[in-house]
C-alpha cells in the first residue's frame, strides 16, 4: 500500500477520484468523485511521486517539493497541527531539502530526501516512527538511528514501517503483531532493526500491507512474512510467518514488482505477468470472482498485455501498461464512487498514466493528458 520502487522522474499531472470524505482528492471540497479529476492546487506543477491511504495523500513535485492533504489528525500531514487539508499543501519544515520518495500510513507519513535521509511523522502508538518512542510527530523529524545509511526504499503499513538502505539491507520497526516486523518475534521496535533473516541479501523492492510485508530480492526472489488469515503471503496455507519465508511458487519468475494491500498482494515478473493472491472479497485479485486464494494465482486477464506496473489499495488493484493505459479492479470505495469490478477494467479516461497509488478509498494517478 505504499512505494516500493525507488522515485521515476515521470513528471505529470495529477488526476484523483474516489471517495472525497476528509478532503483526501485534494479538490477543495469532499465530494466524492465517479471519474478522474486532475488537481487543481498542483495544475501548473509537475508531479513526479504520489502515494496515498486510509485517510490523507502526499505528492511531490518536479522541485522535490513534498505536499499532503486529507485528514489531519495525529500530524499525519506534517504540517505542525492535526487540521484536515482539502487542498494540497507544501510540507514547510522540508523546504531546502529535495524530496525523492512518500509512504503513507494509516496515522503516519515518511519520506526520504534525494540524500537518503529518512523523516517520519504523525500517529506513533505502536513506535512505527521509529524514534525510541510513541510520542506523536506534528512535524517531519530524522530517524535519527538510521542517519548516514542512505535510505533508497521505503514503505508504510498501517501500524510498521519498513525501509531499504542503498546496501541492500531491509530495516523494520512498529507494531511486531503477527511477525510483520520479521524478527522472529511478534513485540513492538520503536527503533528500526535490519531484518536478519535478508541481511546482506540485496533488496530490490519492499512492501507493508495491514498485517503483513513482502520484499523481493535482485535476482527476482519473492519473500513474505507476517499475518495470513487470508493466504496473503501465498505458501498455499493460512499460517503466519514470524521471519522471512522465501515463496517457492514465484521461484524463476524474476519477480520485479510486489505490492502488498490489506489483506492481498500483487507480483509483477519481468515478463510483464502479474500474480495476485490472498484475501478477495470484492475481487480485488482480478480472477473474475471473488474467492480467497493462499498461493500466487497468474492474472490471465493481463497475460497479453505489457503490464509496467501494479498497485494494490485495501479492497481494489491497478495495473498501468506500458503504453500507459491504467485497469483497475476489486472495490475501490464500496461502490460510492467507482463501480466495482472482479476482473481489470480499463479506465479510458485518462491516457499515458506513468504512475498510480491506490488508498484506501481512492486513487490518485500521474498522466501525461487526459482523453
Amino acid at each position: 500500500m505504499a512505494a516500493t520502487e525507488e522515485a521515476e522522474q515521470v513528471e505529470g499531472r495529477l488526476y484523483t477520484w474516489g471517495v472525497g470524505q476528509y478532503g483526501r482528492l485534494g479538490l477543495g471540497d469532499e465530494e466524492d468523485q465517479s471519474e478522474p479529476k486532475q488537481v487543481p492546487a498542483l495544475r501548473v506543477k509537475g508531479v513526479r511521486f504520489v502515494t496515498a491511504s486510509c485517510f490523507h495523500t502526499c505528492a511531490v513535485t518536479a522541485d522535490g517539493r513534498l505536499y499532503t492533504w486529507g485528514l489531519g489528525g495525529f500530524g499525519r500531514l506534517g504540517h505542525g497541527d492535526r487540521l484536515k487539508k482539502v487542498v494540497p499543501k507544501a510540507v514547510a519544515s522540508l523546504f531546502g531539502k529535495e524530496v525523492q520518495l512518500v509512504s503513507c500510513g494509516y496515522l503516519h507519513t515518511m519520506a526520504v530526501t534525494t540524500d537518503g535521509q529518512l523523516y517520519t511523522w504523525g500517529g506513533n502508538r505502536h513506535g512505527q516512527l521509529g524514534h525510541g518512542s510513541t510520542s506523536n510527530e506534528l512535524l517531519p523529524r530524522e530517524v535519527a538511528s538510521l542517519e548516514g545509511k542512505n535510505v533508497k526504499l521505503i514503505s508504510c503499513g498501517y501500524f510498521h514501517s519498513a525501509c531499504v538502505t542503498d546496501e541492500g539491507h531491509i530495516y523494520t520497526w512498529g507494531c511486531g503483531g503477527f511477525g510483520r516486523l520479521g524478527h522472529g518475534e511478534r513485540q513492538k521496535r520503536v527503533k528500526p532493526k535490519a531484518v536478519a533473516a535478508l541481511y546482506g541479501r540485496n533488496m530490490r523492492a519492499i512492501s507493508a500491507g495491514y498485517q503483513h510485508t513482502a520484499a523481493v530480492t535482485a535476482d527476482g526472489q519473492v519473500y513474505t512474512w507476517g499475518g495470513n488469515v487470508h493466504g496473503q503471503l501465498g505458501h498455499g496455507n493460512l499460517t503466519n510467518e514470524i521471519v522471512p519465508r522465501a515463496l517457492p511458487m514465484l521461484e524463476g519468475q524474476n519477480v520485479r514488482m510486489i505490492a502488498c494491500g490489506a489483506h492481498h498482494t500483487a507480483a509483477l515478473t519481468a515478463s510483464a505477468q502479474v500474480y495476485t493472491w490472498g484475501m478477495n472479497n470484492c475481487g480485488q485479485l482480478g480472477h473474475g470472482d471473488k474467492v480467497d486464494s493462499s498461493a500466487p494465482k497468474l492474472l490471465s486477464a493481463l497475460k497479453s498485455k505489457p503490464v509496467a506496473k501494479v498497485m494494490c489499495g485495501y479492497l481494489h488493484s491497478a495495473a498501468i501498461l506500458g503504453d500507459g493505459k491504467l485497469y483497475l479492479w476489486g472495490d475501490m470505495d464500496y461502490g460510492r464512487a467507482q463501480r466495482p469490478s472482479t476482473s481489470p477494467t480499463h479506465i479510458d479516461d485518462l491516457t499515458q498514466c506513468r504512475m498510480a497509488c491506490c488508498g484506501d478509498y481512492h486513487i490518485t494517478v500521474i498522466a501525461e493528458a487526459q482523453g
